[in-house]
């Protein structure tokens, strides 16, 4: 009887170790590279919930004020610094330093069947050389998403960034 015990707590301990590491995503290729030495500043903060690597949705049919996260898939960096890198890679700011603040940054649940993405910022533009403050935007996009897992999450969310690149850049061209 004594044997068993050991045998089938021995079982259970490997099984536990057995599980594959986290599936590892970012928010995709930008265009060309680019040469970021011209570049201005971008600075993106976040709250606290935000800056980990988990990939965080909602229940909104369900539980609407519970944040969760997937467990087998997270960001390779936490999102304030992959929108950084994003926009950096993109040029966005070119004449700018920018100071962002991330909101919201994740997938929201409508019904266990559909689900779509939110990204919410406060971007404030100033001067490259002063650093005077010339202007100040909200941003809120929603996406729905391809499947309501994270592989949708993630695509979503990427396509949000290129779409938020976008409309940053011509904010911030009809500003000169």
């Amino acid at each position: 009887m004594k044997h068993w015990s050991i045998v089938l707590l021995l079982a259970l301990t490997a099984c536990g170790h057995n599980s594959a590491p986290p599936a590892m995503h970012d928010l995709g290729l930008s265009g060309a590279p680019r040469d970021t030495a011209g570049v201005a500043q971008i600075a993106v903060t976040a709250p606290e919930w935000l800056t980990d690597n988990h990939i965080h949705y909602r229940l909104l049919h369900n539980e609407p004020t519970r944040v969760l996260a997937y467990s087998l898939d997270r960001w390779l960096a936490p999102p304030p610094e992959l929108l950084q890198q994003r926009l950096l890679a993109d040029g966005v700011a070119h004449k700018h330093s920018l100071e962002i603040e991330l909101l919201e940054f994740e997938q929201q649940f409508v019904s266990p069947q559909q689900a779509q993405v939110s990204l919410r910022l406060v971007v404030r533009a100033y001067s490259k050389d002063e650093h005077k403050l010339i202007a100040g935007r909200q941003f809120d996009l929603q996406k729905a998403s391809s499947s309501p897992d994270a592989k949708g999450a993630v695509t979503a969310l990427a396509d949000l960034v290129k779409q938020l690149s976008g409309q940053l850049g011509v904010w911030l061209a009809g500003l000169d």
